[in-house]
């Protein structure tokens, strides 16, 4: 008797929202997929709200076995200097572990803002997460610093 696998679907959960986070500012849902965890975020990332993503992408990072995660920004509506500064950490800690955060998603001017502030060879951008996941390529930068 044989039995058939099932293909598994992606798991979606969201990321509590921490006390000092201002309410409706950041959503973090964090998927599953069989490549590796994706981080979607919508809303702001600013001072108030990168807490909350510095926590959830270290839970990520806890429970992936080759700290690698994609953080979809498609519905990022706003980023400041401490946004891109707390993704550059949370890449720098995957880094430690041999991994890497790559981001997807992102627009016209995010990309403009990565390239001018140099952080674009680190923070690679892809169109979609499967994109980030299949370039299997080490990162050029690997342990540079900006």
């Amino acid at each position: 008797m044989s039995t058939s696998v099932l293909p598994q679907h992606p798991q979606a959960r969201d990321f509590p929202m921490l006390p000092s986070t201002p309410p409706d500012s950041l959503r973090i849902t964090i998927q599953d997929t069989p490549k590796g965890p994706v981080v979607e975020l919508t809303g702001y990332l600013d001072l108030a709200t990168t807490p909350m993503l510095k926590a959830a992408c270290t839970e990520v990072l806890r429970g992936s076995a080759d700290q690698r995660m994609a953080a979809d920004l498609e519905h990022v509506s706003f980023c400041d200097c401490t946004g891109l500064n707390t993704l550059l950490h949370i890449h720098r800690l995957a880094q430690k572990g041999d991994g890497w955060l790559r981001l997807c998603g992102a627009g016209a001017t995010f990309h403009k803002v990565l390239r001018i502030t140099g952080l674009a060879p680190m923070l690679r951008c892809y169109a979609s997460a499967a994109d980030a996941f299949n370039d299997v390529a080490p990162s050029r930068h690997a342990g540079s610093r900006p």
